[in-house]
């Protein structure tokens, strides 16, 4: 009897220890993974760098004011009173675009405003201190540019008067007239032609010879000039003709003559 109640005992733990297997194995083949290593650390990677700063965008302008285009005709406008003075700004720009304005304050007390073109005659002797300006309507968008505008007296052509030869139909005669200007001094030249074909016109006598064209130059006066008539005798019918004109030229170019007819018996 002793010997079977220790089988008994050595049946019933064995039993134990395969039922602890089993279970072991049972876990395994439900598929659970067996414990594994960490993994290893990412390497570290680079720090980009922080985008470069953008500059502020500058802020956008204010309105602009007008840049003026300034003509003038005559240019520079002297002359003689009356004068006349075109002012012309229509090259006048705006970077805005905006609409122009217009003005000239021409110094004798006359303004205009408008258009672009604007004109003014200054009737009067003297210098006027003028002024052109483009505005684009804004306080201090005012572009302007000053002139002078100059009038003088009206330069009028010398004058040749009391021309006149005596005595008349003598062979040796006095010519005489008298040139005047009134600003400047006056040249002059006094010339003799033969009005009958064939005859000697004849010549002025001065100190150097015989001419039969002289010159010379006066102011305010009168000139006297010998004149002697052809030689070697007169025309068959006794009397011949010869034409005598005095001719004045001032500096600014302007002339006057003058001519008289001379009958010589």
């Amino acid at each position: 009897m002793m010997m079977t109640t220790t089988t008994t005992t050595v049946t019933k733990t064995t039993m134990r220890t395969l039922a602890t297997v089993a279970l072991a194995l049972g876990i395994v083949a439900c598929g659970e993974d067996p414990p594994t290593a960490p993994p290893s650390p990412a390497p570290p990677t680079a720090t980009p760098a922080p985008p470069a700063p953008v500059p502020p965008s500058p802020p956008a302008p204010g309105n602009q004011p007008p840049v003026g285009a300034f003509r003038l005709n005559p240019d520079p406008p002297h002359g003689e009173a009356p004068l006349e003075v075109h002012v012309n700004m229509c090259r006048s720009s705006d970077p805005d675009a905006d609409q122009l304005e217009f003005s000239v304050d021409f110094g004798d007390g006359v303004t205009a405003s408008g258009g672009c073109a604007l004109d003014h005659t200054y009737r009067v002797v003297g210098n006027f201190r003028a002024q052109a300006c483009v505005s684009d309507g804004r306080a201090g968008h005012t572009d302007c540019q000053g002139f002078t505008a100059r009038a003088v007296p009206q330069n009028l052509p010398p004058n040749v008067s009391n021309l006149r030869v005596t005595p008349e139909g003598h062979s040796t005669s006095k010519v005489t007239f008298a040139i005047w200007d009134e600003q400047e001094p006056v040249s002059w030249v006094a010339s003799v032609k033969a009005l009958t074909p064939s005859t000697s016109p004849g010549c002025f006598q001065v100190p150097t010879g015989c001419f039969d064209k002289i010159s010379g130059e006066s102011k305010v006066g009168a000139a006297q000039i010998s004149y002697r008539d052809g030689t070697g005798g007169l025309p068959g019918a006794g009397r011949f003709f010869v034409l005598i004109t005095v001719r004045a030229v001032d500096p600014q170019g302007k002339t006057h003559e003058r001519s008289v007819e001379y009958e010589v018996f």
